[in-house]
């Protein structure tokens, strides 16, 4: 422009060019590896070097975004310049660049992803920078991987009432006549239950002599009533029969004594 009277009159370089001398020329256009705002002062104008993630054809306006699961080092100057993001990690992008981030554990990371891939219900994996699912191995029995993503298999324990053979995702109810009080068990059983044993059988137990257990999934055994008995493994107490007496608590009825 011509006659200008006050620096307030000139215009502003326009994006994706750069103004080196007071004058606007299309062929002044920003460097490839750049992007250039409005007023850039040379093709390769500090502080505007294209960012990692992204790539600056030459005139860039504004950084173009490398495909989903791919990554770039800083001054991309084509999409060629974006590779696959290695295995073992995951690309973020962000929106001033991107990063390759570690694949955290209970995840796997082939390559080109953007998102780390969970593991699935009933496995667990503990390793960092996992590259398949080959990583991701069945939950223990005793323990109930119910979601995906599991880092830590003793977190999910199998719950109080139940059983969870190798690589459950949902727990199995003790049957009726058995019960369980605590975590891990692994198998149906029954075995029977032994207080203060020195080593937890990982089962569901018969339900005790002088108790019964009417559900499935009995946490705690319920005792015998008065006027019925309750043998090993009851899921329902037994009427006292004639010529016999049964007080709470008791597995086999009591003979009425001589003259009674």
């Amino acid at each position: 422009m011509v006659g200008l009277e006050s620096k307030d009159q000139c215009a502003s370089c326009p994006t994706g060019y750069f103004c080196d001398d007071g004058t606007f020329d299309r062929g002044n256009k920003c460097k490839k590896g750049y992007y250039c705002h409005s007023e850039a002062e040379e093709e390769d104008q500090k502080g505007l070097e294209c960012p990692t993630g992204y790539y600056c054809l030459e005139g860039t306006k504004l950084p173009t975004a490398c495909p989903d699961g791919k990554y770039s080092l800083k001054g991309a100057e084509s999409e060629d310049d974006c590779t696959d993001c290695r295995e073992g990690y995951y690309c973020v992008r962000y929106t001033v660049g991107s990063a390759m981030m570690i694949c955290p554990v209970g995840y796997f990371c082939p390559e080109g992803v953007d998102a780390p891939i969970a593991c699935p219900k009933g496995t667990y994996n503990t390793y960092e920078k996992s590259t398949s699912d080959k990583k991701c191995v069945s939950c223990p029995a005793g323990t109930a991987c119910d979601v995906t993503g599991i880092a830590d298999y003793k977190r999910k324990m199998c719950p109080p009432g139940y059983y969870c053979p190798k690589g459950t995702i949902s727990p199995q109810a003790c049957p009726a006549g058995r019960f369980r009080p605590n975590m891990g068990a692994a198998k149906e059983g029954p075995v029977d239950f032994v207080v203060n044993a020195a080593a937890d059988e990982a089962a569901c137990y018969s339900c005790v002599p002088g108790y019964y257990c009417p559900t499935k999934a009995t946490v705690v055994p319920e005792l015998c009533p008065r006027g019925s008995f309750c043998p090993k493994a009851s899921d329902w107490p037994i009427k006292c029969p004639a010529g016999y007496y049964c007080p709470s608590g008791v597995a086999a009825p009591k003979p009425c004594p001589p003259g009674y």
